[in-house]
């Protein structure tokens, strides 16, 4: 008894000494803040939710991610609020470029001036005067009779200049040479004629000796041959040659002579001292016409009129001066003297009552747009080089110096940039000696010189207005970055929302169903699997180009087809967590309290899948972001105007040299893209690690 009484006091001071012990880590508990197994707020802690936000937030590397991601999305969606510029705004300024000032021309065209408008010349005529004149030229002649429509002739004034008369003159005669006339119709009894109509004797001599089957006959002393032609139709032909007269018979002197004519080829006959123009005729012979007199129409020349600042040169004007360039005689024009001389240079002056008005030459300089606004001593001094350029060794470019204004940009009332012409203090024009290329172009010369024009900043190097600098378009770099990033970016969410969508579908029914259905989507899955993405890309992008489809049409389909592309994925790990979810207590629960199909599917298995379809969609976004970009690379994703990080590159390594000269355009867009990337890897490892029960906690 002793025994057993000592054995109890000895347990109830276990116990006291437990209880004790108890209290005593309570107390602790209490004082260092720690939580009891029964604590409600241990509970709490120890949810889920709670437990993968506590993991993830110890992953380092994932909130970096999130910080650099919540970075590209303030860079992306928030800075172009803020920011000054548009993605597709074109930026101007005032550069010195080396361009057009103006052209040299040497005169090789006749330019026509009218002498007397009574006078009617032929278009045509008029059209191959330029033709006429350098056929004259290479033949050595100072004169020519041409017909157009008209006998003109062409006479030369000097070098530079010729005068068209036209000629009056009154048909004489025609020489007409042996051959076919015409031909008769037996059935008709009519005689059609080859060219001129010999009457109603000549059909009825031509009849009679058809009916008396003769093979010729004579009619007005000249022979004529009938031959059977064809069936019914019959050839008459002259056996000898004729002259037929218009009027008067001119005699065996007259036809002598335009026959010696016709053998040395001359174009005229004098006969009892009246001329005689000889025109060939459709009929193989020449038609001789009496001069009657010629009337002065126009006068051509290749001389251009270089006036004097502030002088003006009418066409009536320059239509007598053309006239009297050679023969050193005063005219009137409008009751003002004129005078064309020589200056002591040799230069041939137009003078105005003894002034000197302009100079004539046949050299032209205009300026950029063609116009007579470029200075006297400006046009000696470039025809001086244009002459040198043309000496004993032809080259094709030179250059020459003149004193030309100097050109500044200022701001006007309104504000905006304009050029003026530099002046000093006093107003007096600021003069810099400027030199000027002359490049030889076909058929002219191209002069061109340092000068201030409002171009397009294209490829602008960084500033305190663009920090980026400007693209090949003149666009701001930095907002097409901002602006960029919002098209990758929600290319990237939009595609793997449909990535989701359709693998969330296609797993849960495989994975839910089993079986026939199950096999079936499998294999759907295996040929998505095995579809080459990439030259799919490529065709349905050359297609779009070929057929110019909307920019914003194109990336509607470029995302479609890149989430439509990428599901199969998705359901192959949604179908295998299902298949391992559904045989589970509460799916069996779910089952019998009689849950359609449906929700037991998305509302029961889907929802316990999310964890991994987040990490694979985070994972995934970077992906996809990568294809945009080497697409929009390639220049098959998203076309301009829009703006991507992968275009954006492209516009600016097309050459080795362009990656070196821009650099500060696409080191940035790549570390945009490499950092999104990284990032949502970064990511996806940290949600990946906080859902995994086996993690440390």
């Amino acid at each position: 008894m002793k025994e057993l009484h000592t054995n109890k006091r000895n347990s109830q001071e276990v116990v006291e000494h437990a209880k004790d012990n108890i209290q005593r880590s309570e107390h602790r508990a209490a004082d260092d803040g720690t939580m009891r197994l029964d604590d409600s707020q241990r509970v709490k802690v120890l949810s889920p939710g709670a437990l993968v936000f506590k993991r993830f937030v110890r992953n380092k590397l994932a909130i970096l991610g999130v910080c650099i991601l919540v970075s590209m999305f303030l860079f992306s969606f928030l800075c172009p609020v803020f920011y000054p510029y548009e993605q597709t705004r074109v930026f101007y300024k005032y550069d010195s470029v080396n361009a057009n000032y103006g052209g040299v021309t040497v005169r090789q065209d006749f330019v026509n001036y009218t002498l007397d408008e009574s006078v009617v010349v032929s278009d045509q005529a008029k059209l191959m005067l330029n033709a006429e004149i350098k056929k004259m030229q290479s033949a050595g002649e100072t004169s020519a009779t041409i017909d157009y429509d008209g006998l003109y002739v062409l006479e030369e004034l000097g070098k530079y200049a010729y005068t068209l008369s036209k000629m009056a003159y009154e048909a004489a005669a025609s020489f007409v040479p042996a051959g076919v006339v015409g031909t008769y119709d037996t059935i008709s009894k009519n005689v059609v004629f080859n060219a001129d109509d010999l009457g109603e004797e000549f059909r009825a001599a031509v009849e009679a000796a058809v009916d008396g089957k003769a093979s010729s006959f004579t009619f007005q002393g000249e022979e004529y041959s009938v031959s059977l032609a064809k069936k019914f139709t019959y050839s008459v032909a002259s056996t000898t040659s004729r002259i037929v007269y218009t009027d008067e018979n001119l005699g065996e002197e007259f036809e002598a002579l335009l026959g010696a004519a016709m053998e040395n080829g001359e174009d005229t006959v004098i006969f009892n001292e009246q001329e005689y123009v000889l025109v060939p005729n459709d009929k193989g012979g020449v038609d001789a016409s009496q001069v009657s007199g010629e009337q002065l129409a126009l006068v051509s020349s290749v001389l251009v009129f270089d006036a004097l600042e502030g002088v003006t040169i009418s066409d009536a004007v320059k239509a007598q001066a053309m006239l009297n360039a050679y023969n050193g005689k005063a005219f009137q024009v409008e009751g003002a003297s004129y005078k064309v001389s020589e200056n002591a240079e040799g230069e041939m002056i137009l003078e105005q009552d003894g002034q000197m008005i302009a100079r004539m030459t046949n050299v032209a300089v205009r300026d950029s747009q063609g116009h007579d606004t470029l200075s006297l001593e400006f046009k000696k001094a470039a025809e001086a080089a244009v002459v040198s350029m043309n000496g004993e060794k032809k080259i094709d470019q030179t250059t020459f110096n003149f004193m030309m204004q100097r050109m500044e940009v200022s701001t006007n009332e309104a504000g905006q940039m304009v050029t003026i012409k530099a002046v000093d203090e006093n107003g007096n024009p600021i003069m810099e000696d400027t030199t000027l290329l002359i490049t030889r172009k076909t058929g002219m010369y191209e002069i061109s010189c340092p000068q201030l024009r409002y171009l397009i900043d294209i490829s602008g190097a960084p500033s305190k207005d663009h920090w980026l600098g400007t693209d090949a378009n003149g666009m701001d770099n930095l907002s097409r970055m901002m602006y960029g990033g919002r098209i990758s970016l929600i290319v990237g969410f939009i595609v793997v929302l449909l990535e989701i969508i359709l693998g969330v579908i296609m797993g849960g029914i495989a994975g839910y169903f089993g079986g026939w259905v199950d096999t079936l989507i499998m294999r759907l899955v295996d040929i998505f699997r095995c579809i080459p993405s990439m030259p799919i890309l490529i065709i349905m992008a050359s297609f779009m180009e070929a057929q110019k489809v909307d920019t914003y049409v194109r990336l509607m389909y470029m995302m479609a087809i890149l989430g439509f592309l990428g599901w199969a994925g998705i359901a192959r790990l949604v179908r295998g967590q299902i298949l391992s979810l559904r045989e589970q207590e509460f799916m069996t629960a779910a089952e019998a309290t009689g849950v359609r199909v449906r929700h037991r599917i998305f509302r029961h298995l889907v929802p316990n899948v999310m964890p991994q379809l987040i990490v694979t969609a985070t994972s995934g976004l970077g992906g996809v972001i990568l294809t945009e970009s080497t697409l929009s690379y390639l220049g098959l994703g998203v076309k301009f105007p829009l703006a991507t990080w992968g275009n954006i590159i492209n516009t600016v390594t097309k050459t080795n040299e362009n990656l070196i000269r821009y650099t500060y355009i696409w080191i940035p867009v790549g570390l945009l893209i490499c950092l999104t990337v990284i990032a949502f890897n970064f990511v996806g490892d940290g949600l990946r690690d906080a859902f995994d029960p086996k993690m440390k906690r």
